[in-house]
């Protein structure tokens, strides 16, 4: 099996590069070929580098010129820093089996890899304080769909996930097949968020016997025999405690001191180990008569090397050092204060027989959870029971507020806006048992059709394209069916400012139907008005986004000759409320009512439009759609429904619909007026638009593409939460901007 694991591999810390060197290592002992995805991100490089460059000058030579003495200086300033930095790159290049590096996760969504399986871990790869937010590379949200992903001891570096960050979560977790982690407080806060099984396993350096480190060991020769090796992780922070811990230690055994820090020295130190790298790091462990630490890893190469140790817990995590002394029953080990030394030292030796045997017993549990992941089935996708359907699970992101259920059941299901102001479906009070018998769409989704052929199109009637955010295509469409009696099906504005269905008889009654509005419309009977239409024997154009029309199919069970379908790409929708808010802070700044919402005002150019709201004093607010925050938060993904982040519709570019028509008029070589992206899918929607390509200038189109991705960040919280504590939409949508949510 090739296997690619991802974890902290570039960060120059001795226990990051140790514990994925082992993970490795215990896999290619069992037959599989291993493979380190190198990827690269500036959060854990630049802790690390020797100096960080930093742009001076638009001249690239200039910025040369200034880096290469910028380094030269580094290296007089902190030649030990430098020395090191080379060792742990030699190892990560020449040690550690390595893809090429990848410094974006774009970088990684767009590789093509061969793996059979993918691992995440060891390491706090879960922390969103370390990757600058929740990262999906790290829930291994890349690569081939049909490759089996599981985690391996990862961590989360805290008690608990952050409010904010437990959506983002929840919506990786459900692209993992196996789950483990390292620690009991992760594994509770992962299971809050998942109901998948999660396991509990050993750090990847505890499955390995002192014999396999001894083939990567290199020794640190120390003059004058023994000595007490003090490691101390905290990069900038002076560890008082363990300072004062190492004097009394030094003192009371005569035993001079091995430091690891080059900005603080003890008063019997012969020796610093700060250029070592990860081979040296395991050499002078195995030198040391003593080993003093704050750190999980050199307590866990004391115990494999056989030392006689104390570790200080960490500031920050010490729930890790505790859980692992607890391990293997050397509570006592844990030591914070120089007065809880014991007065006897012999009281800290050591029966490692019987600390092996119990490291023994404690792999068993890793060894089946990796048996178990490796040879078990891919859990993804997991099969869509009724129980995980919304109406009973209340997952959120099972639900794509299509409104099937609602419009296959009326009497016994209501759509309700939730907190966050977004509908979702809700029983009757009393109409438990019938709501049964109704259809979700979530697990029915319809399998999609080809692209037969794209193009880009707009109209040829250039004054047209003003009430159209795009090329015009529906509008040539929409005019086609009522040029043959029918009807048309979109979403306009019917006195208010929110967005709904309507059926539309002619081009006066369709009021913003070729305009998108980026907000959830509020819901009505619209699937029922259709199949009237249709039963009358009218020709009927649905428009809508692609988990509409697939609920409308459901909701008709039978191909209808008389009905076309555009499935329409668009941007994530914001819930009403976060509209109503935004409206309601824009109102209190003029101190007028809004009367009139534009988007994607064409004033100069659809290539750069503007977002223009009218009050009803006149006056009017004009912005740039690019800067425009309401705009801002819907291209984040801050505003909409849990699904639109796992649509599979979005994700695989699933269409369903005759055509399906993108506004492209962002693409810099579009038409200045506007310009739409056409796909078509079926015979009938070649025939439809057959009917109209004399309106249209087209062109064969070889980069259409039907996946969308809607960001999921921990913005999105953020904004939710604080919408609810009642705090002015725009300066929620501002904080979230300058923090780069």
């Amino acid at each position: 099996m090739k296997i690619g694991i991802i974890t902290f591999n570039s960060a120059h810390n001795y226990g990051a590069v140790l514990q994925v060197w082992a993970l490795q290592e215990k896999l290619k002992n069992e037959g599989h070929q291993v493979e380190v995805i190198n990827y690269r991100i500036p959060a854990i490089d630049n802790l690390y580098q020797v100096y960080v460059p930093r742009w001076i000058s638009n001249n690239s030579m200039v910025n040369r010129v200034c880096h290469k003495l910028q380094y030269m200086k580094a290296r007089v300033r902190t030649p030990e820093k430098s020395k090191r930095y080379k060792k742990f790159e030699k190892f990560i290049r020449e040690v550690l089996p390595s893809t090429r590096p990848y410094h974006s996760y774009e970088a990684l969504r767009n590789a093509q890899f061969d793996y059979d399986l993918l691992i995440t871990g060891s390491d706090q790869v879960w922390n969103g304080n370390i990757t600058r937010g929740i990262s999906g590379a790290y829930f291994l949200a890349f690569g081939d769909e049909n490759v089996k992903r599981i985690s391996y001891a990862a961590s989360i570096g805290k008690d608990a996930f952050d409010e904010e960050e437990k959506v983002v979560v929840q919506k990786y977790l459900k692209g993992l097949d196996y789950i483990s982690v390292r620690e009991e407080k992760a594994k509770n806060a992962v299971e809050e968020l998942t109901d998948k099984e999660v396991d509990l396993v050993l750090d990847p350096t505890l499955l390995l016997d002192k014999e396999k480190y001894d083939k990567l060991k290199k020794p640190f020769p120390v003059k004058g025999g023994d000595y007490i090796f003090v490691h101390n992780v905290h990069l900038v922070k002076v560890d008082a405690r363990l300072n004062a811990i190492v004097e009394e230690i030094s003192a009371r055994t005569g035993l001079p001191v091995v430091n690891n820090r080059a900005d603080y020295s003890f008063k019997n130190e012969i020796a610093k180990f700060s250029e070592g790298g990860p081979e040296e790091f395991l050499g002078v462990i195995d030198g040391a008569k003593f080993v003093i630490t704050n750190s999980f890893h050199a307590t866990v190469f004391s115990t494999i090397y056989e030392k006689k140790f104390i570790t200080v817990p960490h500031f920050k995590n010490p729930d890790r050092m505790r859980n692992l002394l607890q391990l293997f029953e050397l509570e006592n080990h844990l030591i914070a204060e120089v007065k809880d030394i014991p007065k006897d030292l012999s009281e800290l030796d050591i029966d490692y027989a019987k600390v092996n045997e119990l490291r023994k017993k404690a792999r068993v549990t890793s060894e089946a959870y990796l048996q178990k992941a490796l040879k078990g089935p891919k859990t993804v996708p997991e099969a869509i029971t009724p129980e995980k359907k919304y109406l009973q699970s209340k997952d959120k992101f099972s639900c794509y507020g299509c409104g099937l259920c609602r419009e296959l059941s009326p009497d016994a299901i209501c759509m309700k806006r939730d907190e966050e102001g977004i509908f979702y479906p809700q029983i009757i009070e009393g109409q438990e048992e019938k709501a049964k018998e109704t259809v979700c769409l979530y697990g029915n989704e319809s399998a999609g059709r080809a692209i037969k052929a794209a193009y880009t199109a707009h109209l040829s009637a250039e004054e047209e394209l003003e009430v159209c955010s795009g090329g015009g295509v529906m509008k040539a469409l929409a005019e086609e069916i009522w040029k043959q009696g029918g009807v048309v099906a979109g979403i306009g504005y019917y006195n208010s400012l929110f967005p709904e269905y309507h059926l539309a008889e002619n081009i006066e009654e369709a009021n913003g139907f070729f305009m998108e509005k980026y907000v959830e419309e509020t819901f009505n009977d619209i699937f029922s008005q259709v199949k009237n239409e249709l039963v009358k024997g009218r020709k009927v154009l649905f428009m809508g986004s692609a988990s509409k029309v697939d609920a409308l199919y459901h909701f008709l069970g039978k191909e209808e000759e008389n009905l076309y379908t555009v499935q329409i790409l668009g941007k994530a929708l914001a819930s009403q409320k976060v509209y109503e808010k935004y409206l309601e802070s824009l109102e209190q700044s003029y101190g007028s009512k809004v009367v009139k919402v534009e988007f994607d005002n064409k004033i100069r150019t659809a290539q750069k439009p503007y977002t223009c709201i009218t009050f009803a004093s006149g006056d009017i607010y004009v912005s740039s759609a690019y800067s425009n925050l309401f705009m801002y938060a819907v291209r984040r993904g801050h505003t909409t429904r849990h699904s639109m982040y796992t649509s599979k519709y979005m994700e695989k570019g699933i269409a369903v619909a005759d055509c399906t028509v993108k506004n492209n008029s962002t693409k810099k070589e579009a038409f200045p007026m506007g310009e739409d992206m056409l796909c078509v899918h079926t015979e009938k929607g070649e025939k439809l638009l057959s009917l109209v390509a004399n309106q249209l200038v087209m062109q064969p189109y070889e980069e259409a593409e039907l996946k969308q991705r809607v960001p999921l960040t921990e913005g999105r919280t953020l904004l939710m939460n604080k919408m609810e504590q009642g705090e002015d939409m725009q300066e929620i949508i501002l904080f979230n901007r300058q923090k780069k949510k």
